[in-house]
């Protein structure tokens, strides 16, 4: 069975493509944004603001930070890195790993390599390897 709320009710699957034209041909109605409705679809503002949406929902992080934190568990029990700590870096960085050698590896998930997560990264002064 599929995830996919729309491929398993075909009722709400027919409600989100009529909302999505909806969406489509009626943004531009939406907030006081100043604009015509031709300016409007030709600014980038609606498909900047569709592209944004998407990428928070794609972003998600919760499943992927569970399975890299199982994968650093293990690399961790069988020495392949001495430790790991989760970072609180305001460049969006995630993990780092302390390497056998000394040498510490940065960790950055992300989402799909779309929107913001192409251009939303820095690698840390203090970071030997950075793994994106």
């Amino acid at each position: 069975m599929s995830v996919i709320p729309c491929e398993q009710n075909r009722d709400l699957r027919a409600q989100i493509e009529r909302f999505a034209e909806v969406l489509k041909t009626e943004a531009h109605r939406l907030d006081d944004h100043g604009l015509d409705e031709r300016d409007f679809y030709n600014s980038g503002l609606f498909r900047g603001t569709v592209e944004r949406v998407r990428g928070q929902f794609s972003a998600t992080m919760r499943a992927k930070r569970e399975f890299v934190q199982h994968v650093l568990n293990h690399m961790e029990d069988e020495g392949f890195i001495a430790g790991w700590d989760l970072t609180e870096d305001s460049s969006r960085n995630d993990y780092s790993a302390r390497l056998p050698s000394g040498r510490t590896a940065v960790i950055d998930l992300k989402g799909y390599l779309d929107g913001n997560n192409t251009n939303i990264f820095e690698r840390p002064a203090d970071a030997d390897e950075f793994v994106i």
